[in-house]
């Protein structure tokens, strides 16, 4: 049995992984695989050959693995999985229609998926699907959607849909000041606030909450703005194609 410094011990290191403010290890995956495991390298094979993992993404599999655990004891639950949790608790009662977890052959051949493109030594675009090192998307990313799909995420969070209104509130204030780098500082840029979803900042006494991300030729950015009701989503299949436009944004809404 656990003792009950353990179990505080325990529940600081996921509450600190949840605020992107804990140490974590690196993790090593299998090309295909969707759930990376912790382990001492930092490295995984593909095709017999090593292929650097980020460590900084080892929270989001760390939370989604111990998910899995969860579903793992209720009914049913060792069935549906990470995949089919998400589908089932964010893309459904969302009303999404375009939202799922696609397989790199099924982006290939799939028309509607865009392909990612990122610029050569010459400036020219390239695509690089066949540069991809996962078989499906991971917990750190790789599901596709829509700026229409990822309105409807945020608006269903909004109306209690996703989370009671109460938890939705506790997941998005502010918990922790993120660090601002030397160039950041001197920009004036906003101080940013890490919390369980999101990233909020205060601009203009407005809070401006969302998040951004990428890979090599994906770019995604979705941001909504309690003050005002505004919620802007932006993708882009160029590489860090979509932040420029949140940022135009958050100026045109909050200044």
């Amino acid at each position: 049995m656990r003792s009950d410094s353990a179990g505080t011990a325990a529940r600081r290191r996921v509450r600190h992984v949840r605020r992107a403010t804990g140490r974590r290890g690196q993790l090593r995956r299998h090309a295909g695989a969707g759930a990376p495991r912790p382990a001492r390298a930092g490295a995984v094979l593909r095709d017999g050959r090593p292929v650097p993992v980020d460590p900084a993404r080892a929270g989001h599999h760390l939370l989604a693995r111990l998910g899995d655990a969860r579903l793992s004891g209720q009914p049913g639950g060792e069935h549906r999985g990470y995949y089919e949790h998400v589908r089932g608790h964010i893309f459904r009662p969302a009303g999404t229609t375009r939202s799922d977890f696609f397989t790199a052959p099924q982006w290939r051949a799939d028309r509607r998926i865009a392909h990612p493109y990122v610029p050569d030594e010459n400036g020219e675009p390239v695509d690089v699907i066949d540069d991809r090192q996962t078989f499906v998307g991971t917990p750190a990313g790789g599901s596709f959607g829509t700026v229409g799909d990822l309105v409807r995420i945020v608006r269903a969070l909004q109306r209690g849909r996703l989370l009671d209104p109460v938890y939705a509130q506790l997941a998005s204030s502010p918990k922790v000041p993120r660090a601002q780098s030397a160039e950041e500082a001197g920009t004036g840029r906003p101080m940013g606030f890490g919390n369980y979803l999101t990233v909020g900042s205060l601009r203009n006494n407005q809070w401006v909450l969302g998040h951004g991300g990428g890979a090599p030729g994906v770019s995604a950015h979705v941001q909504w703005f309690p003050d005002s009701g505004w919620v802007t989503a932006v993708l882009g299949n160029y590489h860090r194609a979509a932040e420029p436009v949140a940022e135009r944004a958050r100026e045109l809404i909050v200044g």
